[in-house]
């Protein structure tokens, strides 16, 4: 995090283990409410000028390990890929580098030959390379670590949590103009919806915010540590004390018309945290890319550059809608798509014009899944004989 600070509630097991000094979160200003519909299944409004003022803001390191033999033939000068590397081989601290660019300049030796093959940065964004470490174990060896920064301002998609496990994504970043405000002007920086806390029981964190507010006041950071003399009846008569509702409720007013809302809104400071689950990392399409050797099918992986994978439920949904079509280019034209020749006279897969087995040329070339060949190609090795019929009338059948 760029802007980290320390929890207004702690416990005396986070001052034992250090935990308060590592900067995690920030203390949020949260309201309990439903807002715009963009809050459902535990999803989160936040507020878009409390992003500009550097609320959650965090800088992504990633780095990259090679062990490399020193040689005396550099990178090659005309390749655009390679030009960000220095006079050694490798990146240098400082420099910005982009998506598929060289972070160290490599070469492979083939049967006498050698090809290129350097480490690439392989971000969603251009980052900037933070740090380049070359140490060596042994003679002639170099182990070269090469750290990249990159600044990470939050974005719709990306996951928050707060200390109690109430995890959820960023739905909706609306300015603050339009959010809702209090009696004092104060604006939420989380809208969370009321409905993550009946099924899942977190009493832990209501008690948060109550004894968050009232550190608030005190200037204090608040106890909360278990089974010690820190009631939640004590924290709510301290909120009495200064001016607020018992319960640790405001009336709030619409940011839109101005109008008071017609209920009270629980809000408070709670301790959010941002998960290392961002919404550009695991962004990911793909039109054209590598298939699997055995099955001819596209592989699955983001970091391979793979496929969607089109799984047995979504196709029984496009045999509900009735989409033969589509059921079709998915499956068949866009996936594995092969044409192979089939004897007319024994139904057996031929290679040419003339079958193998009965030596017959009345042969027909149809188009079918890769993967319903190889499982014949797999049934013959097993003696099993498949046969492939496309003279019947089906129509006769049906």
């Amino acid at each position: 995090l760029m802007y980290p600070q320390k929890p207004l509630c702690q416990t005396k097991i986070l001052d034992l283990t250090g935990f308060n000094s590592l900067g995690s979160g920030i203390n949020s200003m949260v309201a309990v409410m439903s807002y715009s519909g963009y809050d459902i299944e535990d999803a989160q409004i936040h507020s878009s000028s409390a992003i500009d003022r550097g609320f959650m803001r965090c800088m992504v390191m990633k780095r990259y390990t090679s062990t490399i033999k020193r040689t005396e033939m550099g990178p090659s000068p005309e390749s655009a890929s390679l030009s960000s590397l220095d006079s050694d081989g490798i990146v240098f601290s400082g420099s910005r580098v982009k998506v598929g660019d060289a972070l160290m300049g490599k070469l492979q030796q083939h049967s006498g030959q050698s090809a290129s093959q350097p480490t690439r940065f392989l971000g969603p964004k251009p980052a900037i390379v933070d740090s380049v470490v070359v140490s060596s174990s042994e003679p002639g060896t170099a182990l070269v670590k090469v750290m990249t920064r990159d600044f990470r301002a939050p974005e719709v998609g990306d996951k928050f949590s707060s200390r109690h496990g109430q995890k959820g994504v960023c739905g909706l970043m609306v300015h603050q103009n339009n959010l809702p405000f209090n009696e004092t002007g104060m604006v939420p920086d989380i809208i969370m919806n009321p409905h993550g806390f009946p099924s899942r029981m977190t009493v832990g964190k209501l008690i948060e915010l109550i004894a968050g507010k009232k550190a608030l006041f005190e200037g204090q950071f608040a106890d909360s540590t278990s089974f010690c003399k820190n009631t939640t009846k004590e924290v709510c008569q301290s909120l009495v004390q200064h001016g607020f509702n018992y319960s640790g409720k405001d009336i709030f007013y619409s940011g839109t018309t101005g109008e008071m809302l017609p209920g009270y809104v629980f809000y408070g400071p709670i301790f959010y945290q941002k998960l290392k689950h961002l919404v550009l990392e695991k962004l990911h399409a793909r039109s054209q890319g590598p298939n699997s050797i055995l099955t001819r099918q596209p592989v699955k992986g983001r970091n391979r550059n793979g496929g969607q994978r089109l799984g047995e439920m979504e196709r029984d949904c496009f045999i509900g809608y009735g989409a033969a079509m589509l059921l079709q280019e998915r499956f068949l034209i866009s996936s594995d798509a092969t044409k192979i020749n089939v004897c007319r006279t024994c139904k057996y897969m031929c290679s040419g014009s003339t079958c193998t087995f009965c030596k017959s040329s009345r042969t027909s070339s149809i188009t079918m899944p890769y993967a319903c060949k190889l499982l014949m190609h797999e049934l013959q090795g097993m003696g099993i004989k498949p046969s492939i019929d496309i003279d019947t009338d089906l129509s006769s059948i049906l």
